[in-house]
């Protein structure tokens, strides 16, 4: 999966928010950059769009084995529906703050795989995907850590 459009959105809105780069300087062409992203971070990915119930756009291969699904079945799935229903709350409250400031940090809440298992996410970041000319595109989480609920 390579969209340079794409790439350059969710790197760098994630670099001007956070002051951070999330590819390792080893990695430099576009196109590595992209198959790193997607088969080789040691971190989940998720994107979701802009429209009124937002749903999944992408998925790296980290986030796809933390929901237990392939790509198909996470893309297009509203990402509201990652959460159980009893945390859709709290999730929605931080994802409020992100909307609101751009990014935020340290997020932890539980999650639901596809295939019903329940785990958690920890020390989330969330952010807009903001192009050069300050229109979002949708927000993404980048997740390092998950564990058994």
């Amino acid at each position: 999966m390579y969209d340079s459009e794409f790439l350059a959105l969710l790197v760098g809105s994630y670099r001007r928010l956070t002051g951070e780069s999330m590819i390792p300087k080893s990695v430099r062409a576009d196109v590595d950059m992209a198959h790193w992203l997607y088969h080789e971070a040691p971190f989940g990915i998720l994107v979701h769009d802009t429209s009124p119930e937002p749903r999944f756009v992408y998925a790296n291969r980290a986030a796809q084995s933390f929901f237990e699904c392939g790509r198909d079945d996470i893309v297009g799935m509203t990402s509201a529906m990652s959460a159980p229903e009893g945390n859709r709350e709290a999730r929605r409250e931080f994802m409020d703050g992100v909307t609101k400031h751009g990014y935020r940090t340290g997020y932890t809440g539980i999650r639901r795989a596809l295939t019903g298992r329940l785990f958690w996410i920890e020390d989330v970041t969330v952010w807009n995907l903001v192009d050069e000319a300050a229109t979002v595109h949708g927000q993404a989480a980048l997740i390092p850590r998950v564990r058994p609920a």
